[in-house]
């Protein structure tokens, strides 16, 4: 009876299609893509040889040349069909991250002993003819032993499921499922097959679990930064994570161009992208060449990871980033005709060697350039990671607890000077965190960790609750101080009942809203909408004033700071640091003339020395701010300078 190959035509376009789909999404670098695209085109060419042999055993007997084709097109069916096992084992490897167990002796053993029984078998049959017999007479017929290849069938499939049961954490529950479907589906075309001989099915259901695979798993825009073409940031994590969950060693090399953002500001989106990529190439070449195998990832709008699985004990990794760096130099060199130079700082981390938790690998290869000099291009973890800045960010989340419920926060005043009035006539109001493992955290670690963290709105409710307690409490005007100025982050000018909050605590500490002035960063204006519109109005409507902070630290404009009420514009401490400079002088005096002009009275913040005060003084400059007078105080040594320099 002839066999029915329709199932066996309907596998050749699905073959084919997910051939196509790999190299038309350009995804073919990388063992488990090398793997992936290998499985399926011997499986088209098993279907391929599955179909010729058996459309040629149709008209018998076979002619001495049919015979040998016959005998060729089955034998590499069996060959190829078979195999495809062993080498999906291997795409599992990759696909999961683990490859180093491609090396486990076990795995070797178990895998390698089921391989050569699998072609003993296949290799031995011209003379055994236990798996098949082909003859001119009578076509293809089994052989009275091919019982002998399902158990190492079934093994291969045992082997893979327990694999991939074992590891079910390290890769998301669809493509999981899309990837264990090959054994399951294949384990009901074999059971198929053998009881209904004549429908050939095999190929079309492996194609299907392929289908699978390519739909859910095989989707490297996922993973894939399309400004660079590298595999992104989530990729990365991904991967450190898996590392983490299969206890494998690996070295992490960071490499941090720090400042990315001015380079894509100078070189416009396109054409920085157009130069990241340029400069991947060179790397991605020496990536997939030699005897290492290193995986390359790309986080905006600089930071490349290089990830070193099982590492030679002798591997010198400075050698192989010098290696990169001569390959990529000439594009270095013709970017930087335009002026654009990328500044590049360095990273080694050691896993698990130097860091064993997941939070700080990703913390650090983030920030570690700020946890070490300036101008040092290539750290080490192992140099850093004892260091008092980097114990406080890896337990910033402790710390911030106690601050919370201890009460280790704590409320500064740094005077301010009336330049009319020659006297100090107002303060800032900063909070100090103080640990009582870490002691004094500065502003600068501990609010940006607040605010990831979403804590910022309780430490932005005790600041205004504690100025509001500290003006209760003391006569201010009594020493010539006429408000305080605490500041409001975004978060809290969100809050659709921030202006009740204030109103509840004005009645609490029977408070006269002339005695506040709340101050608001340059960022509030990337984030203005209608609340916080909203907020700031009905708080100055209520007596309330406001000052713009940090101005010429952002984007801020005239049409900008005329739309708010802000009676007050802060000068940064970055525009008064270049008053020496002729332009910084003149940006400072156009600056003040341009405010006065709108009505706006103006602090200098940062000053530090005589010679600036006397300069803004000159300029109109109506108060001044900074470390020249005073460095933030403790309330009680706030009051003590105030009564003695305000007399």
């Amino acid at each position: 009876m002839e066999k029915i190959l329709f199932f066996n035509y309907c596998a050749v376009p699905i073959y084919s299609i997910i051939l196509i789909s790999i190299f038309v999404k350009g995804a073919t670098k990388g063992w488990n893509n090398k793997f992936f695209i290998f499985i399926n085109a011997i499986s088209l060419a098993a279907t391929l040889f599955d179909i010729a042999l058996n459309r040629m055993c149709r008209s018998l007997p076979l002619s001495e040349s049919e015979l040998f084709w016959v005998t060729s097109f089955e034998y590499g069916y069996f060959l190829l069909h078979n195999i495809t096992m062993l080498f999906y084992q291997l795409y599992l490897f990759c696909v999961m991250k683990t490859e180093y167990l491609m090396k486990n002796k076990v795995v070797v053993f178990i895998l390698g002993t089921l391989t050569f029984c699998m072609l003993f078998l296949i290799f031995t049959n011209p003379f055994t003819g236990w798996i098949f017999n082909i003859t001119a007479n009578s076509g293809y017929t089994r052989g009275k032993y091919i019982f002998a290849l399902y158990p190492i069938v079934f093994a291969f499939f045992l082997f893979g499921t327990g694999y991939l049961i074992k590891c079910r954490k390290l890769i998301d529950g669809w493509k999981w499922a899309a990837l264990i479907s090959l054994y399951t589906i294949d384990i009901v075309a074999v059971v198929i097959q053998y009881l209904k001989p004549l429908y050939l099915v095999e190929m079309f259901f492996t194609g299907i679990a392929f289908l699978f695979i390519i739909l859910i798993v095989y989707r490297p825009e996922e993973n894939i930064d399309p400004s660079v073409l590298l595999p992104n940031w989530s990729a990365y994590k991904k991967h450190i994570n898996n590392i983490l969950l299969t206890e494998q060693n690996a070295k992490i090399a960071v490499i941090k161009f720090i400042n990315a953002n001015n380079v894509r500001t100078y070189l416009g989106e396109q054409r920085y992208n157009k130069y990241l990529r340029k400069l991947a190439e060179p790397f991605i070449e020496l990536l997939y060449k030699g005897g290492m195998r290193f995986d390359m990832y790309y986080e905006s709008p600089g930071s490349v990871y290089l990830v070193l699985l099982d590492p030679p004990e002798d591997i010198n990794i400075e050698n192989k980033l010098f290696d990169m760096y001569r390959a990529l130099r000439s594009e270095i060199i013709e970017i930087e005709h335009t002026g654009a130079k990328l500044n590049p700082r360095v990273l080694i981390m050691d896993i698990p060697k130097d860091l064993k938790n997941y939070d700080d690998i990703i913390h650090l290869g983030h920030e570690f350039f700020g946890l070490t000099s300036y101008h040092k291009t290539l750290t080490y973890a192992a140099d850093i990671i004892g260091s008092k800045n980097f114990m406080i960010e890896s337990n910033m989340d402790s710390i911030l607890e106690r601050a919370i419920t201890e009460n280790r926060l704590e409320m500064y005043y740094q005077p301010i000077y009336s330049v009319k009035e020659k006297r100090f006539n107002s303060a800032e109001a900063l909070i100090r965190l103080k640990d009582k493992e870490y002691g004094f955290i500065s502003p600068g670690i501990f609010i940006p960790a607040a605010e990831a963290r979403g804590l910022i709105l309780p430490i932005g409710d005790f600041v205004i609750e504690e100025v509001f307690r500290f003006i209760s409490e003391n006569d201010l005007q009594k020493y010539g101080i006429d408000h305080i100025e605490p500041n409001l982050s975004v978060a809290q000018c969100l809050q659709p009942e921030l202006a009740d909050k204030i109103s509840d605590l004005e009645v609490k500490y029977n408070i006269d809203p002339s005695q506040v002035n709340f101050e608001i960063t340059e960022t509030f204006f990337d984030n203005i909408g209608e609340i916080m519109d909203k907020n700031i109005r009905r708080i100055r409507n209520m007596g309330y004033s406001f000052s713009l902070d940090d101005y010429g630290t952002g984007y801020s404009n005239i049409q900008r700071v005329s739309r708010l009420p802000f009676s007050i514009i802060k000068i940064d401490k970055s525009l008064i640091d270049i008053i020496d400079s002729p332009d910084g002088l003149a940006i400072i005096k156009h600056t003040i003339g341009m405010m006065k002009d709108i009505k706006k009275e103006i602090v200098a913040e940062g000053v530090e020395d005589k010679e600036t005060l006397e300069k803004l003084e000159e300029l109109g400059c109506d108060y001044i701010q900074g470390f020249y007078f005073s460095k933030p105080l403790p309330k009680d040594e706030f009051i003590e300078f105030i009564k003695k320099n305000n007399k």
